[in-house]
């Protein structure tokens, strides 16, 4: 009986010190091939402005925050063929600069190129932007109303003076418009900002018959417009005005 407990106390011993040492080549081993740290997963944009659909609302031009066109009203202006302004109506929507003021004549391609002119020399003082499932429709101060086919397709639309070919799509939050007439290609993309209280419009033109460049089809210096939400520019007023009427007397 003895015995069997002397050797049961002997196996129990042995089974701990056999523990202990796997105990500690575990840690030696982690100590010296540490885990690879695990990747981080970058921050995402916020999903708001990943929507097309929060592209849309009112929106009021903010000049002092966007590019300066005034070169370019005078550009457009020099097209005309009679080299003064023309009486025809003009839309009010962004557009293409380039051309170099000098005269393009009355074929359909020259209407087509001052008409992009003009497009980008009057940015619209305000626009309203209406987003579906395939169609994103513009409408500006003037009440001029443009429609979009978001589906990558090419479609013609009307400028007022000039058809111009034009292909739209969505990627994200982001929509990309490309204009085409004559020897001007405009790209248009708009963008909100990180806030959502803004809408960024770059323009970035290519004039494959300026003289004025290195080479056809060098591509102009892309420009800005910035527009404020006009519903939160509301709140923010009507806030600041309830603001006030709370305040007791100094």
């Amino acid at each position: 009986m003895l015995r069997q407990i002397r050797q049961g106390s002997i196996a129990f011993i042995c089974g701990l010190a056999v523990t202990a040492v796997g105990a500690a080549a575990a840690a030696r081993a982690a100590a010296q091939d540490p885990a690879p740290p695990q990747p981080q997963t970058p921050a995402a944009a916020p999903a708001a402005n990943q929507d097309p659909r929060a592209l849309g609302g009112i929106w009021k031009f903010n000049k002092e925050l966007s590019s300066d066109t005034s070169k370019l009203e005078t550009q457009a202006e020099n097209a005309s063929p009679s080299g003064g302004a023309s009486s025809r109506p003009r839309s009010r929507f962004s557009g293409f600069g380039g051309g170099g003021g000098r005269s393009v004549g009355s074929t359909e391609q020259g209407l087509q190129t001052r008409a992009l002119l003009r497009e980008m020399a009057q940015p619209p003082a305000q626009v309203t932007i209406v987003v579906a499932d395939d169609t994103t429709t513009f409408t500006d101060d003037q009440g001029a109303v443009r429609k979009f086919t978001t589906n990558g397709k090419k479609e013609s639309i009307d400028l007022g003076t000039a058809k111009v070919d034009s292909v739209s799509k969505w990627d994200g939050g982001t929509l990309t418009v490309e204009l085409t007439g004559g020897n001007v290609k405009l790209t248009e993309t708009y963008q909100l900002t990180v806030q959502g209280h803004a809408l960024v419009v770059e323009l970035k033109s290519v004039n494959s018959g300026s003289t004025r460049t290195s080479g056809s089809g060098a591509s102009a210096v892309p420009f800005k417009r910035i527009y404020d939400r006009a519903d939160a520019a509301k709140e923010a007023a009507t806030a600041a005005t309830a603001g006030g009427s709370t305040r007791g007397p100094a």
